[in-house]
């Protein structure tokens, strides 16, 4: 396996970056501005450079527009299926390792809020993301034309309680929001 860097904004650099390459990992942008675009340079140059198969990191349920991050997910997804490369999309749920920037200080204040909009909320570590990916690049052929949620065996319910049912030893207030309020929030974390 050989690593290559290109930067998504900039095209000659990704040009050359796919050059001889058989098998592509598309990690998604970290950007929020511009990320559907950055995913098309890598797309039309691994188009023109001929690869062979394109691996890509996307969000869960992006199809679905569930969150303020879908769209460029979604535009990706039908670019790559359009390009005429064979694909795995792999939808990855909520980090694990996100859950701390959520919880804040909470022990302290007493409350914490996290983007469920009331629903179940899957979370998985990326370091088991991470190996259901190395599977792919190591047996792409088996995962051809594939699009795989990767979420957690385990969906989570956080409840909101009410002040007067707190004491003390209570669990901090939980507050569940829309997840297109959080859109500054995601930014922060992106």
């Amino acid at each position: 396996m050989e690593v290559r860097i290109g930067d998504y904004t900039d095209y000659p650099s990704v040009e050359k970056a796919v050059q001889g390459v058989d098998i592509l990992l598309l990690i998604s942008s970290s950007t929020m501005d511009g990320r559907a675009e950055q995913h098309n340079n890598v797309i039309e140059a691994a188009k023109k450079a001929g690869v062979k198969h394109i691996l890509y990191t996307s969000l869960v349920e992006a199809d679905k527009g569930l969150s303020p991050l879908s769209a460029d997910h979604t535009v990706t997804e039908k670019l790559i299926k359009a390009s005429g490369i064979p694909y795995t999309i792999y939808r990855h749920t909520f980090y694990m390792e996100f859950l701390p920037l959520f919880l804040g200080n909470a022990l302290e204040t007493g409350s914490w809020v996290f983007p469920t909009d009331g629903k179940a909320i899957n979370l998985a570590l990326r370091s088991e993301m991470a190996e259901v990916l190395a599977n792919g690049l190591e047996n792409p052929e088996e995962h051809k034309d594939s699009t795989y949620e990767i979420t957690s065996a385990r969906a989570f319910v956080w409840f909101r309680s009410s002040a007067a049912e707190r004491s003390s030893e209570a669990p901090p207030l939980f507050s569940p929001y829309s997840i297109f309020i959080s859109a500054s929030v995601l930014k922060g974390i992106s």
